[in-house]
């Protein structure tokens, strides 16, 4: 599964207990979680499109590749 969500705020508020209990509930059920956390302040739905659109394609290539910047220009 993939996890983005912003910083504080937004529909996902990640902050320590809340991720650390995800974190615990998946291990628990031995699946495996990639997440995405953005900062706060800046539109993440470029970002968060460009992580998932690279997170389906490992997944149907098996490939992993260098993680890119959340936040690049253009």
């Amino acid at each position: 599964m993939l996890l983005c969500c912003q910083r504080r705020g937004g529909m996902c508020p990640v902050g320590p207990a809340s991720m650390d209990g995800t974190l615990r509930l998946f291990h628990a059920a031995g699946a495996s979680l990639s997440v995405r956390i953005y900062p706060d302040g800046r539109p993440v739905a470029r970002a968060a499109l460009g992580d998932a659109n690279r997170w389906i394609m490992e997944q149907v290539c098996g490939t992993a590749h260098a993680a890119s910047p959340v936040l690049g220009g253009g």
